[in-house]
């Protein structure tokens, strides 16, 4: 199901503010905002949630796979995915991942 999967990429020079991201998404009606920040290289193997899920990039890099797809997030880029959306993150293997999490 990829369908209905997003990515907004960042248009901005500005780096994406922590606090302004949540608000966002708080005003979206997203709940569960939490900050994860993953080790350089670390990696999550293929699973779902039974809720939207977004991850919002703060700084690093990390590809999520979704079927045969990949899509990589760069800082300030959001990816959007339906509820049971099978998938995986792979961090960037020097960078690692900080991002803002959410569900709905």
């Amino acid at each position: 199901m990829t369908q209905n999967l997003t990515i907004q990429r960042w248009n901005s020079d500005r780096t994406p503010d922590v606090s302004e991201l949540q608000s966002r998404l708080r005003q979206e009606g997203f709940t569960g905002i939490h900050i994860f920040r993953d080790s350089p290289g670390a990696s999550y193997p293929n699973h779902q949630h039974s809720y939207v899920e977004v991850r919002w990039l703060v700084e690093g890099e990390v590809t999520f796979g979704v079927g045969k797809q990949e899509y990589t997030l760069k800082p300030g880029d959001r990816l959007d995915m339906p509820e049971n959306t099978v998938h995986n993150a792979k961090m960037h293997p020097q960078k690692g991942a900080v991002y803002v999490c959410a569900s709905k």
